[in-house]
């Protein structure tokens, strides 16, 4: 009677740790993977964006 208790206890604390690590690890992970990769996003698209408004400014200017 004893044994299954605590297989039951200690199967039901499993899950319950391991679904709180896993989305305290999650959170954390995806915000520390968030803000990478939103910096390099927004440096690359910002590049990306100036020159092809150097280009698209230039040609307009050139023609008028």
């Amino acid at each position: 009677m004893f044994w299954c208790f605590f297989n039951l206890l200690g199967s039901v604390l499993g899950s319950v740790l391991g679904s709180v690590l896993g989305s305290v690890l999650g959170s954390v992970l995806g915000s520390v993977l968030g803000s990478v990769l939103g910096s390099v996003l927004g440096s690359v698209l910002g590049s990306v964006l100036r020159s092809v408004l150097r280009s698209v400014l230039g040609s307009v200017l050139v023609r008028y």
